[in-house]
């Protein structure tokens, strides 16, 4: 017999993987996504709760969606959108009243009446990064970036032998897929203490440095929770490498 679904399990597997794969997250100066706008259906405009903000959250920054704005399959088709195949949904939790019979919950025969009880059901949406014929709410990047690249520092990043991706809105090293997400080139701009070129490689120097820790490399202590004393150390070596020569 199948096991039933069990959508609060699924949400919890999502965010205990969301916080294994988190070390290393690594924020500096750069035009973000959505990802922390309050996700809303873009049928209705109302804004999700609970339990779904966290599990829709997650969802767009392990995934570097550039909205807040989810909605089902079927709402996609009511608004002329499709959702691109291949993607896949992201598990959200709605409740609605179940009639309860008062003679099958007392087990006595005559009882009249009964009572509604809040039911768990399961849903999947999608962003709408994931579908086409809508137009999206991204910020707008640059044409280009604004600085040129430097062929001897892409010459040393390249010998690492590190996978890196770019694009999406986050800059980090998960340690399960032993890959480095950095947003794209063009969403680095400068600030008072650094130029759009700085920005950039700073970030991919800091995330190679967590990238050596690997088990494979280095293999380095890895924190267990979130700023315990291997987590601050392994920070504190990646901040040196960010700014070290290559």
């Amino acid at each position: 017999m199948k096991d039933r679904f069990d959508i609060h399990q699924e949400i919890t597997n999502r965010i205990i993987s969301a916080i294994e794969a988190g070390a290393g997250d690594f924020k500096l100066p750069w035009h973000r996504a959505a990802s922390t706008r309050a996700p809303i259906n873009a049928t209705t405009d109302r804004a999700y709760r609970g339990v779904n903000i966290l599990s829709l959250w997650i969802a767009t920054q392990a995934s570097g969606y550039e909205s807040h704005k989810w909605a089902t399959f079927k709402q996609w088709q009511e608004r002329g959108a499709c959702v691109r195949k291949g993607e896949k949904g992201t598990p959200i939790v709605f409740y609605k009243n179940l009639a309860v019979d008062a003679r099958e919950e007392s087990g006595v025969d005559g009882v009249e009446g009964g009572k509604t009880i809040p039911f768990a059901r399961a849903s999947w949406v999608f962003n709408a990064s994931q579908v086409d014929g809508y137009q999206s709410d991204a910020p707008t990047l640059p044409e280009r970036p604004l600085f040129e690249r430097i062929a001897s520092v892409d010459h040393a990043i390249a010998a690492t032998g590190a996978r890196i991706e770019y694009g999406g809105s986050r800059a980090c090293y998960n340690r399960l897929t032993d890959c480095i997400s950095i947003p794209d080139e063009r969403a680095f701009f400068g600030t008072e203490t650094s130029t759009a070129q700085e920005a950039f490689y700073s970030t991919i120097l800091h995330e190679l440095a967590h990238h050596s820790g690997a088990e494979s490399r280095l293999n380095r202590e890895k924190g267990k929770r979130f700023a315990d004393r291997a987590y601050a150390f392994e920070e504190l070596i990646a901040l040196s490498g960010q700014s070290a020569p290559p």
